[in-house]
């Protein structure tokens, strides 16, 4: 329903703009290599996108979607000196930072076995083990 082919090739071509304007993404210093392997785990072949090798996407699917958010609320109609607040960094309810953010403390969670429920639930299958692991 998003048309992800098109949001796709619309933004593997903003990541070629090598100038700033419209259209062209900053990225901060901060990013580690591992988002750009991500952002560059896809190859646009005759049968669309495809993940060659594998290797997690996160960082470009989540690139696409946010790109469907933007359009749906409409910033490709937004004017430099009109923004709505969404758009504004001003207004922004987390600050923009050009710093990494603070390490957090991991916290190791004990281990849990999914407990058997007869002909399964939303939280467990049949099988008794858990639809999503954590």
């Amino acid at each position: 329903m998003l048309g992800t082919l098109t949001l796709k090739d619309a933004v593997a071509a903003d990541l070629e703009r090598g100038e700033s304007g419209p259209g062209y993404i900053h990225f901060p210093a901060w990013l580690a290599a591992w988002f750009f392997d991500e952002l560059t785990a896809e190859t646009r072949t005759a049968k669309g996108w495809e993940n060659m090798g594998g290797a997690r996407n996160e960082a470009f699917d989540l690139m696409v979607y946010n790109s469907a958010a933007m359009l749906a609320l409409g910033g490709d109609k937004i004017i430099s000196g009109n923004r709505p607040g969404w758009a504004n960094p001003e207004l922004a309810a987390i600050p923009i930072e050009s710093t990494p953010p603070e390490a957090k403390q991991v916290v190791k969670k004990e281990h849990r076995t999914a407990v058997p429920v007869a002909g399964g639930s939303f939280i467990n299958r049949p099988s008794g083990e858990p639809w999503i692991r954590r």
